[in-house]
């Protein structure tokens, strides 16, 4: 089996050789094992390496991945969409870069999806296993105000003071509220549409400069900066060298 990366909006799904990466923290929550059976080993914050059956890094978390010999599986997934719920208020220690997850979740089924080469059939796959880990938790609707805007954020439709009067609230009760409903702040939702934004243009042109252009941010070496920070690589890793985990990207 060859390496693998699929995008969709809501969802990541990287399957195949290991690889190394900064520090780095993400608005995707994460969850990770091994494509054979062997631990997954990530270190946190805190300087500790740690090993997996199975591990799960909620959105914002601080961790480094190294390139072993084995070969892992990765799925990224919108912590606000699809895997809102998932493993709802995980207990992890300071410092350390996730939660042991292999008594919760079925590894066997996620290898075993990989055996399809069908995207789709992928993802289908993957969203079948998560659906029960969901149900366990039975999370709480989120504030339809939050909910709006959301979608007004995304599609960069007014600042943080218009947004905020847009709902009846003021910059400060908007900010703690969203914190609030989704766990991250307003700025660091804001910074992951511009992401988002700059990698949607990187799928179809991969020229980093549109690119950073594109998604809002001052030029290519402050893109290069908050994209490393994200991810533990640089954009170019993914978008200007023949790597093995150059992605494929999907609209649904």
């Amino acid at each position: 089996m060859g390496n693998s990366f699929y995008i969709w909006p809501d969802l990541g799904v990287y399957s195949g050789e290991s690889f190394s990466t900064q520090r780095h923290s993400h608005f995707f929550s994460q969850i990770c094992c091994t494509l054979d059976g062997g631990p997954v080993r990530l270190q946190g914050s805190n300087g500790e390496w740690r090993e997996y059956e199975a591990v799960f890094v909620p959105s914002r978390i601080s961790h480094k991945t190294e390139k072993t010999s084995e070969k892992f599986i990765v799925l990224l997934v919108d912590p606000l969409g699809i895997g809102k719920g998932i493993f709802q208020n995980p207990k992890i220690r300071k410092g350390e870069p996730g939660l042991e997850v292999g008594d919760q979740i079925s590894i066997k089924k996620i290898r075993e999806s990989f055996k399809d080469e069908d995207p789709k059939q992928i993802r289908k796959c993957i969203l079948e296993i998560l659906d029960p880990i969901r149900s366990l938790w039975n999370p709480k609707t989120m504030d339809q105000r939050i909910q709006n805007s959301l979608k007004k954020i995304s599609n960069e439709e007014g600042s943080l003071t218009e947004i905020a009067k847009n709902f009846g609230l003021s910059q400060s009760r908007f900010r703690h509220l969203f914190r609030e409903e989704t766990g991250i702040t307003f700025s660091e939702y804001k910074i992951w549409t511009k992401i988002r934004k700059a990698i949607l243009h990187l799928s179809t042109q991969p020229q980093l400069v549109q690119a950073a252009l594109e998604g809002g941010f001052a030029d290519q070496a402050h893109f290069t900066r908050i994209f490393k920070n994200s991810f533990g690589l640089r954009p170019s890793d993914f978008f200007q060298k023949e790597e093995v985990f150059l992605p494929r990207f999907f609209t649904d």
